[in-house]
């Protein structure tokens, strides 16, 4: 690699791995703290995940499956990146509407995730929406985008909230301040 693709990589690593987790943590502890009931849902799955496994490994991170369906619905409400840009490579008409060859398209992944059009009560927190991610579009519900070009970080940011919030949750009650 040359110094200029090293550079590269480095600053998406940065931002791309760094800022968009920190924020999603970030905001999945604003709607922990003032969901209570979640919050204390998301704190029995993971005691009795230990119960299970004895400490949080990989597989015990895997059957979170309530603290999972926090996750995505908080980067619903709080998309850790407001949107994505394309790359039209051809020329294509999608519902009478022609995109040309070279044209950047911005998918809007934060007022998708906002859209009343889209979601049912689009601004209440409602992990029980993300129970069954088979149902949901995932052209309409991209956090991380989609595709062949979706974050490659994905699983490993996944991983690193469930971990953070599972072990996060045993030691602390999350509070808002007024």
């Amino acid at each position: 690699m040359t110094k200029v693709e090293i550079t590269g990589n480095s600053m998406i690593m940065l931002f791309a791995g760094y800022e968009t987790t920190s924020n999603a943590m970030l905001f999945l502890a604003y709607n922990l703290a003032l969901h209570k009931d979640a919050q204390h849902h998301v704190r029995e799955e993971v005691q009795a995940a230990l119960h299970k496994h004895v400490r949080i490994t990989y597989e015990a991170a895997q059957e979170l499956k309530y603290l999972t369906q926090c996750i995505n619905e908080s980067m619903r409400l709080y998309a850790p990146i407001p949107g994505n840009s394309r790359y039209c490579e051809e020329d294509i008409t999608i519902n009478g509407i022609t995109i040309p060859r070279g044209a950047t398209i911005d998918v809007p992944v934060y007022g998708m995730g906002r859209d009343g059009d889209i979601w049912e009560d689009p601004l209440v927190f409602n992990p029980d929406r993300m129970e069954d991610m088979s149902k949901i579009d995932p052209m309409i519900y991209q956090p991380f985008g989609a595709g062949p070009r979706n974050c490659i970080g994905m699983r490993f940011a996944l991983l690193e909230i469930k971990i953070t919030f599972a072990k996060l949750l045993l030691k602390f009650d999350l509070d808002v301040c007024e």
